[in-house]
């Protein structure tokens, strides 16, 4: 088992991601869980457990918590904690010891019916209770924990007709006909092919946007964080990243400092760019376009051609990079393919001035003179100063005389 430096330093196990000020330590939420459960944490923490204002059961409680998941937990080890002692309003009796009884059982439904439980707090009463327990929630909807642990248990089980159809992206490959190459994409990352475990650290909500992020860490050795946006009735996964949700915002910053390094030249400098932020961002159509733009540069159109690809399988509307892979197959003479890829990029973007271009470019080249006449005409209807059209029309006037 890996054991890093940001471990729970009670387990061992989990990462330690929050300080306890009863072990004076970093622990796991797990490991917390266990400890506040018995109400003595100190008021200074922000994770302990307190009642609700104005209850008396101590059933009614309220504590911070990163995720869904670690409050159901945290209601269990608080349920276990209750039903093991003494309870003041039900005479001093033991909830655990009441439930052998049918005169008990019939005393903690009374006790019960003041109280209205979330579903998952009144299941689990009435699971170790064996009464019955109001609960307030009925037809719940799928909460996107729940969404985003299926979507891992998917990828855990290599069901990827599964996996593709929960991630909006995968949905845009498949209706362009790129789901082999989306799932190659998934499967030339070790993390996935090594995959045999994951646990969850924490997720939220915003309010505002309705985005929610759930993040795991897998095999106890890297962080994955998947956002999501309601979807119909259910939710779907929008971006996946390998880090915490404080790195979703960084993609933009790395790709300025790429864009830039390019553009200067620096090509040393993208790489190193390039490399550490593609391991984070593994599923950005942004850094391989310009992953295809600095192979470009360095004059390896097989390793451009393939950055490209991988740009356009994760986002087929990226209209750079398609246009740049008919570039190269112009630029090594294999003519249909140009043609083919300029011809799907018009059809999309009909006023697509450089496509329109080139491909009347191909046509001059095949003395397909009609043809490259309409092109450069049209691309001089959108832009009447566009240079090379005008080069290009006169060219084709000299051919024809």
């Amino acid at each position: 088992m890996l054991v890093s430096k940001n471990r729970c330093k009670s387990c061992k196990e989990y990462p330690g991601h929050r300080f306890c000020l009863r072990k004076d330590k970093h622990i796991c939420w797990k490991c917390c869980n266990q400890m506040r459960s018995d109400l003595k944490c100190p008021d200074e923490c922000e994770y302990r457990l307190r009642k609700k204002h104005g209850e008396v059961s101590y059933l009614q409680f309220e504590s911070k918590v990163d995720s869904k998941t670690e409050y159901a937990e945290l209601f269990k080890y608080v349920a276990d904690y209750w039903m093991q002692h003494e309870v003041t309003e039900l005479d001093s009796q033991l909830p655990i010891l009441m439930s052998q009884t049918e005169d008990g059982r019939i005393e903690l439904e009374k006790y019960f019916s003041k109280y209205q439980f979330p579903l998952l707090i009144s299941d689990y009463l009435k699971q170790r209770l064996k009464v019955k327990v109001p609960c307030d929630q009925k037809d719940e909807a799928i909460h996107y924990e729940q969404f985003a642990i299926a979507y891992m248990n998917h990828l855990l089980s290599g069901d990827w007709d599964k996996v593709l159809a929960m991630y909006e992206p995968a949905i845009h490959a498949k209706e362009n006909g790129l789901t082999s190459k989306f799932i190659e994409h998934f499967k030339g990352q070790s993390t996935f092919r090594k995959m045999n475990n994951y646990d969850l650290l924490s997720a939220g909500m915003s309010a505002r946007t309705k985005e929610a992020f759930v993040t795991f860490e897998i095999n106890k050795n890297r962080d994955f964080t998947v956002i999501l946006m309601p979807y119909e009735d259910s939710w779907i996964v929008t971006r996946q990243i390998f880090g915490s949700i404080s790195l979703v915002t960084s993609e933009n910053e790395g790709i300025r400092f790429i864009a830039t390094a390019i553009a200067q030249k620096e090509l040393d400098k993208a790489y190193r760019y390039l490399i550490n932020y593609i391991q984070v961002y593994y599923f950005s159509s942004d850094l391989y376009y310009y992953q295809g733009l600095y192979y470009t540069m360095k004059g390896d159109n097989k390793h451009a051609r393939e950055a490209y690809q991988t740009s356009i399988t994760l986002d087929p509307s990226l209209i750079e990079s398609q246009y740049n892979l008919a570039y190269i197959a112009q630029s090594e003479n294999s003519l249909e393919e140009a043609k083919t890829l300029y011809l799907k990029i018009l059809k999309d973007y009909p006023d697509y001035i450089n496509a329109l271009n080139n491909l009347g470019t191909i046509y001059l080249f095949e003395k397909n003179y009609q043809e490259a006449e309409s092109c450069f005409n049209k691309c001089l209807s959108v832009n009447p100063d566009f240079e090379y059209a005008k080069n290009n029309l006169e060219k084709l006037q000299e051919l024809k005389n």
